[in-house]
């Protein structure tokens, strides 16, 4: 999608499937979740960016969390990494 702009803010991801022809909204995640579970976070090197996901999932704490549904998979690829 050259050329087009979508915000995603701290605390969401955009889900692009295969084909798709335009962005969709971004959508809340759980990032303690992420944080505990995600391979790119458990598996290797702390990313930069580390302190900062730190702070949404306090955040997110503090605010009571996203509005975020574990049961459901977005990415329909299973749930390896959440």
């Amino acid at each position: 999608h050259p050329g087009k702009k979508i915000t995603v803010h701290a605390g969401q991801m955009l889900i692009v499937k295969p084909g798709a022809t335009h962005l969709p909204d971004p959508v809340d995640i759980d990032e303690s979740l992420v944080l505990r579970t995600a391979s790119l976070i458990t598996e290797f090197p702390p990313l930069p960016s580390l302190d900062l996901m730190r702070g949404v999932a306090a955040d997110q704490k503090r605010s009571g969390g996203p509005l975020f549904n574990p049961l459901v998979d977005p990415t329909g690829m299973g749930a390896r990494d959440v």
